[in-house]
């Protein structure tokens, strides 16, 4: 999410070496955030989470907001090229776009695990009725999303979509929309398998639409 302003990059201090990986500690963060959401988050659950004390969490990631800001940047950074990357590699554009949605039920569902949904979906959009910068930066990160898959599609299948008159962006939104009722209905319990259902069902038309 770009137009979230990137948590600030904090020096080491000098002396013993940090007895925590940051990955590590934002990965546990993520998982409190996607169970809580944002605005039931406190510092004392990201420090229990994370295993860090908390002067110890302040130096190395910043306040709450500091560290929500940099877990999602890095949340939508690697479900972005996830996602994108199959939709690059089908050969058709029913291929692409079950591919690409797979991989969204595999992220919102996991095979194993507990279906959360979409970490900007079920916190940023709770959270942005309240706050005007969490506000616009998803409505950013929404549009930035429709940019990438349209990208992408007038790229790979942009002539066939000419010749079925429809445009690679109508197609993006309509990728886009399928991938956010995903995470709303992973989050609300949905089973694994009718998300694949409807990822496929989706693809199907899409297929049919482009003629293949």
């Amino acid at each position: 999410m770009k137009n979230i302003p990137n948590s600030t990059k904090m020096l080491r201090r000098r002396g013993r070496p940090r007895a925590f990986d940051d990955n590590d500690a934002l990965a546990a963060a993520l998982g409190v955030f996607l169970r809580h959401g944002y605005e039931g988050t406190s510092v004392n659950d990201l420090a229990a989470a994370m295993k860090i004390n908390k002067p110890s969490l302040y130096a190395a990631f910043g306040d709450k907001a500091r560290i929500y800001d940099r877990v999602v940047s890095q949340y939508a950074e690697q479900a972005k090229h996830a996602m994108l990357e199959a939709l690059g590699a089908g050969e058709t554009l029913g291929q692409a776009a079950r591919a690409f949605l797979q991989v969204a039920v595999d992220i919102y569902a996991p095979p194993r695990g507990q279906p959360l949904g979409c970490l900007i979906a079920t916190t940023a959009a709770t959270a942005a009725g309240a706050d005007a910068d969490v506000r616009r930066a998803l409505l950013a990160f929404l549009d930035e999303v429709d940019a990438a898959l349209t990208a992408v599609l007038e790229h790979r299948f942009g002539a066939e979509l000419t010749r079925a008159g429809v445009a690679p962006r109508t197609i993006a939104r309509l990728i886009a929309a399928t991938i956010h009722s995903l995470a709303i209905r992973s989050r609300a319990g949905a089973s694994r398998k009718s998300l694949l259902e409807i990822a496929d069902d989706t693809a199907s038309l899409l297929a049919a639409t482009a003629g293949r």
